[in-house]
């Protein structure tokens, strides 16, 4: 499984275990994995995955992942895929989409659209209509490290994946992952 798939795999797992959240569509899972990625490579100075982003009309996309779930076309996604496992994401990549979950699951689908479009971004900079056209990794890490990571500090100081362990000590996704969260956004 790639890094990508890991981390696709952990989102449709904490929606699924949230049923306040949306259901997980092919497009709101391509936002999350824009906003965990743009995240990591800010906070971390480099990556989170490998794969490109591209600049497509609804928004950022992973053609991989896009290409994985579009026979679902706007159904959800049922399922993580049955070979997954935390374990695939280190504790310092958790700790990231743990944070990116609290922060933008709350929001709407659409509304995370709208988000990953914002004025002179990263996603506006490289679209041209009918074109997939790559963004650099370089521009969205560009966008996000002068942004507020208020969020993201606060929410891996007080919920560390460290905090997210069955009793055999394998990293699991609690179903009240959200509620612990909740501390920090008071």
């Amino acid at each position: 499984m790639t890094k990508v798939d890991a981390v696709a795999n952990f989102f449709i797992v904490a929606t699924k275990l949230n049923e306040d959240e949306d259901s997980i569509t092919n497009l709101r899972l391509n936002k999350l994995l824009y906003f965990a990625q743009a995240w990591y490579v800010a906070l971390k100075d480099r990556p989170l995955f490998s794969e490109p982003i591209e600049a497509w009309t609804f928004g950022p996309v992973v053609r991989s992942i896009y290409n994985k779930y579009s026979d679902l076309v706007k159904s959800p996604i049922a399922n993580a895929d049955v070979d997954f496992n935390l374990s695939e994401l280190s504790e310092e990549e958790l700790d990231v989409l743990f944070a990116v979950m609290a922060e933008y699951g709350q929001y709407s689908t659409s509304k995370l659209v709208d988000m990953s479009h914002e004025k002179g971004g990263a996603w506006e900079k490289v679209y041209v209509e009918n074109m997939k056209n790559v963004i650099p990794i370089e521009t969205i890490q560009q966008d996000f490290v002068g942004k507020s990571l208020r969020t993201f500090e606060d929410s891996t100081s007080a919920a560390s994946a460290e905090d997210y362990h069955n009793a055999a000590g394998t990293l699991v996704l609690p179903a009240d992952w959200k509620d612990k969260l909740d501390i920090v956004y008071g």
